[in-house]
């Protein structure tokens, strides 16, 4: 995680490399920093591929880790990969805008969901 932070993203690699050799079960945050990091430098592709490695080692990472991976995925028109799936907050997002909407439509779309959400909690 040192090397991730400083942008030594090849050195953070090559430890990764190092630890699936040595260690039975590896660390999920390690996966999850690391295409965190790929995925903030565009680096599409290897992003991808080291999420195919952490779903062979039985891995997932978290959600913060991936978002912007799954972000850049819908820009380039790239197919998701399974483990990246589609955006939990898709939901939130879409009341944001119909909350801000002039149309009145759209505002009873979101009053109606804020309405199930208050009641849910109650």
């Amino acid at each position: 995680e040192m090397y991730i932070r400083s942008g030594e993203v090849e050195k953070a690699l090559s430890i990764k490399d190092e630890m699936m050799q040595t260690v039975d079960e590896p660390d999920v945050e390690v996966f999850g920093h690391l295409v965190r990091k790929l995925s903030g430098q565009k680096r599409v592709q290897e992003a991808l591929a080291l999420m195919d490695e952490s779903q062979a080692a039985g891995l997932k990472p978290r959600e913060r880790n991936i978002r912007e991976l799954r972000r850049l995925c819908d820009v380039a028109g790239i197919e998701q990969h399974p483990l990246v799936g589609t955006d939990p907050e898709q939901w939130r997002k879409d009341a944001n805008v119909a909350k801000r909407s002039k149309r009145k439509k759209d505002n009873q779309v979101a009053y109606r969901m804020r309405m199930m959400m208050t009641n849910s909690f109650s």
